[in-house]
């Protein structure tokens, strides 16, 4: 297989597992969105509100990564480990700051989000290679 091959399978790879992130991040949101209707419709609309603004934190999170996603596939495809680093980077901040441990489904997303990151960062890699021994 030619070394622009290898290059293409991990940089798809990183765009599926990031654009599957991005969907269940977003699947995420649109559930706290609901679940701020059941809130508002039992009486607590500070919960409510509290459900609707996480909603659009994730889906503003969800926006972003798939956007980095995309970028690093299409765009930046001369250039993937910039995008490698801001996966990486958005999902260990949102791992930790944007509490996504509440939501199991953002929680995978990111992780998936994460895993999208590495990939794109071993795609700009150049890693020792065994020849062919010829004798």
């Amino acid at each position: 297989m030619s070394e622009s091959g290898k290059g293409l399978t991990e940089r798809t790879l990183g765009f599926a597992f990031g654009i599957a992130g991005a969907v269940l991040v977003a699947i995420s949101a649109l559930v706290r969105f609901v679940g701020g209707f059941v809130d508002a419709g039992l009486g607590h609309l500070s919960g409510a509100v509290d459900a609707w603004g996480g909603a659009f934190v994730f889906l503003v999170l969800a926006g972003v990564l798939g956007l980095f996603a995309y970028l690093g596939h299409r765009r930046w495809s001369a250039r993937p480990m910039s995008s490698g680093v801001v996966l990486v980077v958005v999902s260990v901040v949102s791992w930790f700051a944007l509490d996504v441990s509440g939501s199991i489904l953002a929680l995978v997303g990111v992780f998936l989000v994460f895993v999208g990151g590495l990939l794109y960062l071993l795609t700009g890699l150049e890693l020792p290679r065994a020849r062919l021994a010829t004798a």
